[in-house]
């Protein structure tokens, strides 16, 4: 369990930026046009995913995360 939840530590930022930041200085936000929300989802949806797929990398290869207080105890490299 405490792995688990050392995994999810480095996604409390983004979604933090990304998420509760602006609903904090904007409550009321008005969509005015569908396809920018479409868009801007899209971007987020992406950002995402390279952000699992590296974190999933440090997992796997690197036996660590990219949080400081477990760092990855083998160097990643991609060819």
């Amino acid at each position: 369990m405490k792995d688990i939840v050392n995994h999810l530590i480095p996604f409390i930022l983004p979604i933090t930026v990304l998420v509760l930041v602006p609903q904090w200085i904007e409550p009321n936000i008005v969509v005015s046009s569908i396809p920018v929300l479409l868009l801007g989802s899209a971007f987020i949806g992406l950002e995402h995913l390279v952000m699992l797929l590296t974190l999933l990398s440090f997992i796997r290869i690197g036996k660590g995360i990219l949080a400081l207080w477990i760092p990855a105890k083998e160097f990643i490299e991609i060819r």
